[in-house]
């Protein structure tokens, strides 16, 4: 009986192995033709222009599984994103960019180099121009309309929403869940505003507490807020903030959209 046995897992085991190369061969087969059709140069034709769907999930580098290298695909990295814009700006045949624009993945800072780059792209003498179906709809669309106003032309789908409605900070307090189960942290701080762990040693936020994330959000809201006007040569560019969210026919009204 276990002679029997043994005999069928020997017998699975080999045809697992067999099912396991198998597959691993047709891999290699699809990733090499794939590898090879990524790899064809792409015929770009004079006044061409380059579109970039900045909703893709652009990582800082390149994050692959083994899978992805079998297959030969690559995700979009942010320095490719970068290097593209570069390249673009010296290609003769590119005469612009259109930027799909609705919901960013970059944060704050790599926002701020797009726009640097965007910036530098239209010293080339060519043109930038945005289409969104919507900055954050109802709200968040800070970083999104941001950038969006370095860009030469700003489109935007009717009935969507400018979603430029400020910055919010927001802290868990754990204090107290921490000590339902007997935990009790233990950190020292020098001076009022050393707040790092606060949010495990108290069960709210101080006044100096406060006023740090305060100064944090209003030095970022500003920024923001003022390239915005800058760029799309709005004076009440607080009025329509306190506003907001706007809708695309008010934008339009207000100057925000073209």
């Amino acid at each position: 009986m276990f002679a029997k046995v043994w005999n069928f897992f020997k017998w699975l085991i080999k045809k697992m192995i067999i099912c396991f190369g198998v597959l691993f061969l047709l891999a290699l087969v699809v990733g090499y033709y794939s590898f090879s059709s990524n790899n064809k140069s792409l015929a770009i034709n004079n006044n061409s222009y380059l579109e970039i769907d900045l909703s893709e999930d652009f990582t800082e580098t390149s994050k692959t599984s083994l899978l992805d290298d079998i297959l030969g695909y690559e995700k979009p990295n942010f320095v490719q994103l970068i290097k593209s814009i570069e390249t673009a700006a010296l290609d003769s045949r590119i005469k612009g960019i259109v930027l799909k624009l609705d919901a960013l993945t970059t944060d704050l800072a790599q926002t701020q180099e797009l726009a640097d780059i965007v910036q530098k792209f239209k010293k080339s003498g060519k043109k930038v121009y945005v289409f969104s179906r919507g900055f954050g709809n109802l709200g968040q669309g800070n970083r999104e309309y941001y950038l969006s106003t370095f860009a030469d032309k700003i489109y935007m789908q009717p009935h969507s929403w400018i979603g430029f409605t400020g910055i919010n900070i927001e802290v868990p307090f754990i204090k107290k869940a921490l000590q339902k189960i007997g935990v009790t942290p233990e950190f020292y701080s020098r001076y009022e505003y050393k707040t790092a762990m606060a949010f495990v040693t108290d069960d709210k936020m101080t006044s100096y507490y406060k006023e740090e994330l305060s100064a944090l959000a209003n030095g970022i809201m500003n920024e923001l807020k003022t390239k915005a006007a800058e760029n799309r040569g709005i004076s009440n560019i607080d009025e329509l903030i306190n506003s907001a969210p706007l809708s695309a026919e008010q934008g339009l009204k207000a100057g925000m959209v073209d």
